[in-house]
């Protein structure tokens, strides 16, 4: 298995890797009018040890993750076809991941068109599996979608449902779906294209009013929803809002009465060959003053057939920028089983291979992760201004090194943060190795102090908040263990017996 190495941390006692010295881009683009200043914020980092500051202190940050949701949707066909060069591929240009279909009501029950059976989640979990094991954030897409009966599991339609009967299966779909992937996401599409199908209009009925005979549907769904999951943000989606053809009128007034029962509003955002800042910016600004929610555009893709660099650069600033806009996902990322084959929105095309628009995106987006470093004053301060987000911090002083992670959210004011709160630290060993064992991680050598001689060595790799991914047994071959493979991701690594540890460090794998 290959790794690309993008950036990588180590804690070793030899040696600390730290950024170059960073100045954040200006807040404001003048050349395109863009303010993304309400983007960052100011950070006092105090380096203690034993509870006291340390001053002289060598420290770098590097932001890992945007708070700002820039992600895409994930399917587990594209893992079976194309293998794990796809997860790859995704990790290299994406924080947060939405499963394409796997979530979905009629999808769970795919493999029996005739009779009700349980709900088989395994190829969601796999792409869950995937995306917390590497540290992103996922989205759960989606509980119910009104447009029309393709849409609900397909046992249904040979099953002849009183409305009342439907509305029971809706209540088992709610808790089996909210039950399965609770604590998991963090975010739910509660509701997929709410004012769609018969006609879409308002107040005419839609597909899931007519079935369940509940004329409050959608609210029920969302009550119901949330005696489960406490936690996760609901929204609720909808296509053609931002679009060049717009229902947004009809959505608002959809959704209005249901304000006090979800949190974000979802654009899907499938454009055609038009996409014009004037035109999906105006309907953007009138979603936000007319429903005051937070605004992601979760299903981005387009069709457009010049441009499309400059045109998704310029979708990218103006959602940035934008102060009610929390998010942006692609949809059509991968140029492999398009649901519009015509799309040209594809950041990697059939063979992986990066394309203009991907390249643009990794461009703009590195604009906004933060590279700083410097020396703790005489108090153990640091401070610095930068994106909000993930970050990891390095600090060297003298023969330590340490290695930790700290969020930057949004808030007012500066936030302080006081290092270590968790991070390893190790102390420099001399220049004779001695008896110790080298054990290989990824290239580099790390030399365990003994006594290890007649214990199996185990390498444990961590969450940063602590769980527990893998535990694998290490083997001496020639003197030497070799680790072939760390998960890409942001972890905590163990190496010692099941009664001690010898070794702990953050490994920062990014690809």
């Amino acid at each position: 298995m290959r790794h690309h190495h993008i950036s990588s941390f180590f804690a070793m006692g030899t040696t600390v890797i730290a950024c170059g010295v960073f100045t954040p881009c200006c807040a404001e683009d003048k050349a395109g009018g863009y303010d993304y200043s309400h983007r960052m914020r100011d950070c006092n980092i105090t380096v203690k040890i034993n509870g006291q500051g340390v001053s002289g202190a060598e420290i770098s940050v590097k932001q890992i993750r945007n708070h700002f949701g820039f992600g895409a949707s994930i399917n587990r066909w594209a893992f079976d076809t194309i293998g794990e060069a796809y997860g790859q591929a995704f990790l290299k240009y994406f924080d947060i991941g939405t499963p394409e279909n796997e979530m979905k009501w009629e999808y769970v029950f795919k493999h029996d068109t005739t009779q009700k059976t349980e709900p088989a989640y395994e190829r969601a979990d796999y792409l869950v599996d995937f995306l917390q094991k590497n540290d992103i954030a996922i989205r759960g897409h989606n509980l119910f979608w009104n447009e029309h009966t393709g849409w609900i599991p397909r046992w249904i339609l040979y099953t002849d449902l009183t409305q009342a009967q439907f509305k029971q299966e809706m209540q088992e779909r709610i808790e089996s779906a909210m039950t399965h992937f609770n604590g998991k996401v963090v975010q739910w599409d509660i509701i997929n294209e709410i004012v769609h199908g018969r006609g879409g209009s308002t107040p005419a009925p839609t597909m899931l009013d007519s079935a369940s005979g509940d004329p409050n549907i959608f609210k029920w769904i969302l009550q119901e929803a949330r005696t489960i999951d406490t936690t996760s943000k609901f929204v609720i989606n909808d296509y053609n809002l931002i679009e060049r053809y717009s229902v947004v009128d009809k959505f608002i007034a959809k959704v209005k009465p249901l304000a006090d029962y979800y949190d974000i509003v979802g654009c899907e955002g499938h454009f055609g060959d038009y996409l014009e800042k004037s035109d999906y910016l105006s309907k953007i600004d009138n979603l936000a003053n007319q429903l005051n929610k937070p605004i992601w555009l979760t299903e981005v893709d387009f069709t457009i057939t010049s441009n499309q660099a400059a045109k998704v650069e310029e979708l990218m600033r103006t959602c940035f920028a934008h102060k009610k806009i929390e998010g942006l996902i692609f949809w059509v990322w991968c140029k492999r089983r398009m649901w519009r084959e015509n799309c040209t929105s594809y950041l990697v095309d059939s063979t992986l291979q990066e394309s203009a628009v991907g390249k643009k995106w990794r461009e703009v987006r590195e604009e906004w992760k933060t590279k700083a470093n410097g020396v703790t004053n005489a108090s153990g301060n640091y401070s610095f201004k930068g994106y909000q987000g993930k970050y990891i911090a390095t600090i060297n002083n003298g023969g330590t090194t340490i290695i930790d992670t700290f969020y930057l959210e949004p808030g007012s004011g500066a936030k302080a943060i006081d290092l270590p709160k968790g991070g390893a630290a190790i102390t420099r060993g001399g220049s004779q190795h001695g008896d110790r064992v080298p054990v290989r991680v990824n290239g580099r050598t790390i030399y365990l102090l003994p006594p290890i001689e007649g214990r199996q060595l185990y390498l444990s790799t961590f969450s940063i908040c602590g769980k527990l991914f893998s535990k694998t047994p290490l083997f001496v071959n020639n003197g030497t263990c070799v680790v072939s493979d760390i998960p890409s991701g942001c972890h905590v690594l163990h190496i010692g017996t099941v009664e001690r540890t010898f070794y702990t460090a953050m490994e920062v794998q990014l690809r």
